[in-house]
């Protein structure tokens, strides 16, 4: 741990050449191009809205209060997380809600983005709104039961894995299989103190908790109970009563299916594909032998996807009614889930995620419930004080090196001019020597024409491919140099992909200790919908 460095950022436009999606930088950076779905010019502008649409009445709020109480009385939580899950039975009190799988700590960095962006607007609202409270709220997947996405993190250059069975919802898992990985993390970080403090008290909390779920809201709040976040259970019966009146409507008609059709038509006609398409029963239920997905035999019958359990209509409706918990929802369900139970006015997330909230935009009419300003989490690329120091040595910003990566080796050749044996005013004066024949041989008959413009044709291909053996000749001079500049590059696009969507977060945190999240929130504060290079500096 280094407490003498801290986190400089500087914002510069995301594109397409990133790995970023049309939709998600039109969202990004032209909300108001999506007017006719939110209702808003900017999310910002849907925070008023929201505000006067709030529905959350007394027991709907003393009801999410006492879930939450529930679920932290085997937490243990600070001070400052149970203060808020009280403040939330107050009517001015408002939440902004992030969702996230719960990748094995953390997994990849934008997991930590995600809340930080969270955190970091909850604070901008309450500058914003002095009389009103604004509470972050994680909703953790931990009903998700694609374990392959979540069971692994990538630190350096080495990949570690969680192994343990699959098939049943992951917050349901035990913790068997975690210790190797924290031994694994312990020897790649044996000689920082920190990490090993750090370590050491995961091992205190995965040993204290009876599943993956509890471990996970765990470590979740050592790392941000100091900010107020609360980590939310979703898999939690007591709150899954709210979603009853919405089951029986899934169930019954299908509702999802057909309310999403004018959100996704809407989406369409701006020249978006759907993000998710819907299923005829947009609903899992949690099997002895695991979580599965339910289908519609016909309209009076159902099953589990393996045929493992049937249900008439009106055996399913009546489990709705005793046990809610036993239903988990899909994608498409999830977000009316979370606007029914929380007292919400803002949603963060990433391109996909805001896809498929605006493809929802009809299904949040067909329910009532006003749909939540909905805000581009940050995204970012971090170089530790080592890689900044190696950008400098190249001549080469930051922001330069997120370029195509053939764009930034002809930028370093053409830095290079001087010592190219042909001289570009060589090539020129060539190519308008061939211009000038071009414009002569107009002069001549067609067929003489045709006969000297093939020929010119030749020679500008030869000269081409004197450029190309010279530029070849180059790099070979220079291969040292391109090879370091490949190297900084792979460490922003790992595998050819965004840093944030790769690398884990922790080498960071344990190189700056405690003081990393405070600051990373702090530069996420009032940023503008930009992209964020944080570079580290002492």
């Amino acid at each position: 741990m280094d407490a003498s460095l801290h986190i400089q950022s500087t914002q510069v436009l995301p594109n397409r050449s990133m790995g970023f999606s049309a939709f998600d930088l039109d969202y990004w950076l032209m909300p108001n191009r999506f007017i006719s779905l939110t209702g808003a010019s900017d999310p910002f502008d849907q925070i008023d809205r929201r505000l006067i649409n709030n529905a959350a009445d007394a027991a709907k709020r003393q009801n999410l209060v006492e879930c939450l109480l529930q679920q932290y009385a085997t937490i243990g939580s600070s001070e400052a997380v149970l203060s808020n899950i009280r403040l939330l039975a107050e009517p001015n009190a408002y939440t902004v809600i992030c969702a996230h799988q719960p990748c094995l700590l953390g997994g990849p960095g934008f997991w930590l983005y995600k809340i930080a962006t969270t955190i970091a607007l909850c604070r901008q609202l309450s500058l914003q709104y002095p009389s009103l409270h604004f509470i972050p709220v994680y909703f953790c997947g931990l009903e998700d039961h694609d374990f392959e996405e979540i069971n692994h993190l990538h630190v350096f250059k080495n990949k570690l894995e969680w192994k343990q069975s699959t098939g049943t919802a992951v917050g349901r898992l035990d913790t068997h299989g975690l210790l190797p990985v924290l031994d694994s993390l312990g020897d790649l970080f044996r000689d920082n103190a920190f990490a090993t403090s750090f370590l050491s008290a995961q091992r205190e909390l995965i040993a204290q908790s009876a599943s993956y779920g509890e471990y996970y809201l765990k470590f979740t709040d050592s790392l941000f109970g100091e900010f107020g976040l609360i980590p939310f259970n979703p898999d939690d019966p007591n709150c899954k009563a709210v979603l009853r009146p919405i089951l029986r409507r899934e169930i019954s008609e299908g509702v999802i299916a057909r309310s999403c059709k004018l959100g996704t038509e809407a989406l369409q006609s701006l020249g978006y594909e759907p993000q998710v398409n819907p299923r005829d029963l947009n609903l899992f239920y949690h099997h002895q032998s695991g979580r599965k997905r339910l289908i519609r035999l016909d309209e009076h019958h159902f099953s589990l996807a393996d045929d493992s359990q049937k249900w008439t209509l009106a055996e399913l409706l009546n489990e709705v009614e005793t046990s809610p918990g036993q239903f988990s929802p899909n994608v498409l369900l999830r977000p009316i889930y979370q606007e029914l139970l929380f007292p919400n006015v803002a949603f963060v997330g990433g391109g996909a995620e805001i896809h498929y909230f605006l493809q929802l935009s009809g299904t949040f009419k067909e329910f009532g419930i006003p749909l939540p300003a909905i805000f581009r989490r940050i995204s970012a690329f971090y170089a530790d004080a080592r890689l900044v120091q190696k950008m400098m040595r190249t001549g080469f910003s930051f922001a330069e090196f997120l370029m195509p990566l053939h764009e930034l080796e002809q930028q370093h050749i053409g830095r290079k001019a001087s010592e190219q044996p042909i001289s570009e005013s060589a090539f020129v004066k060539l190519r308008s020597a061939l211009e000038d024949i071009s414009q002569a041989a107009g002069g001549f008959d067609a067929s003489t024409q045709t006969s000297i413009q093939a020929e010119l044709h030749k020679m500008e291909k030869m000269i081409g491919h004197i450029e190309q053996r010279q530029t070849k000749f180059v790099k070979s001079q220079h291969e040292n140099d391109l090879q370091q500049l490949r190297n900084i590059r792979e460490q922003l696009f790992p595998g050819s992909t965004l840093q944030e969507r790769h690398a884990n977060f922790l080498p960071q945190y344990f190189r700056i200790g405690k003081t990393f999240v405070e600051e990373l929130v702090k530069c996420f504060e009032g940023s503008p919908p930009q992209l964020l290079l944080l570079e580290e500096h002492n």
